[in-house]
């Protein structure tokens, strides 16, 4: 057993050169064959490695491995586990998804902007009697009015963090953990007010950003990804952080 670890510029296993990621982690378990597959484990994080060509099976990029673009396993002939992979294009479109979710949220300040907030009072009057969960109404009506320059610029920040987020990929999982919260909060209040779907797709296009890293693709996170692996053994915040990207 040894460490394993994928740097810049440092040649790795069999003299292969990954300048895309760093990981680190013990060799578990190897499987002999040109064409079979070399299970790794550091924590929870688990690679494949395939030592036909210069291919990593878990990358989601034909460069090199991303293993947060693994969605799941399945049994291999040798009963150990193959992982289900999502190749570069699909992850160019969803990319693409996470860009359009952005401008949608950035569009929507425009009708809110500070110092009045003006178009959002509409909105959260509606909300005291659309409603569907018993007692919201009243804490709109109570609270959240008697304080709307408060509400309205939390709501403005929100939705503007959300936009930059999704728009430019930075930290890109922390933006959807935002965006589901902020249109949830939509659904609950507004879609009995309106054709309930319209508020329903708004959560389900954030939840659908949730477990990819879709910042890796068109991104910032593409670029602030590998950096952070570097870190995370030394740093407990790089750790915590390297999960929303």
């Amino acid at each position: 057993m040894f460490p394993l670890a994928y740097a810049p510029g440092v040649q790795t296993l069999n003299g292969l050169a990954r300048d895309d990621f760093l990981y680190y982690g013990m060799l578990h378990q190897t499987v002999k064959g040109r064409n079979k597959i070399r299970r790794l484990r550091s924590g929870m994080i688990q690679l494949y490695y395939t030592h036909k060509g210069d291919h990593m099976s878990t990358s989601s990029s034909t460069r090199g491995p991303d293993p947060a673009a693994v969605l799941g396993s399945t049994q291999d002939q040798d009963g150990s586990r193959a992982p289900i992979t999502i190749g570069e294009t699909s992850m160019l479109v969803v990319a693409l998804v996470r860009i359009f979710v952005g401008y949608l949220w950035f569009q929507q300040l425009f009708w809110k902007l500070p110092p009045t907030f003006g178009g959002l009072h509409t909105f959260v009057v509606r909300e005291v009697g659309g409603a569907f969960i018993p007692g919201y109404g009243t804490l709109v009506q109570n609270v959240l009015l008697p304080n709307f320059g408060l509400l309205g610029a939390f709501t403005f920040a929100a939705e503007f963090l959300i936009s930059i987020s999704l728009m430019f990929g930075l930290f890109s999982r922390a933006g959807a953990i935002l965006a589901t919260i902020m249109a949830l909060q939509l659904y609950v209040g507004l879609s009995n007010t309106e054709w309930y779907w319209t508020y329903g797709m708004l959560v389900l296009l954030a939840v659908v950003l949730l477990p990819l890293p879709t910042g890796r693709r068109l991104g910032i996170d593409q670029w602030l990804a590998p950096r952070l692996q570097v870190a995370v053994e030394n740093h407990r915040t790089a750790r915590w952080l390297s999960w929303f990207v």
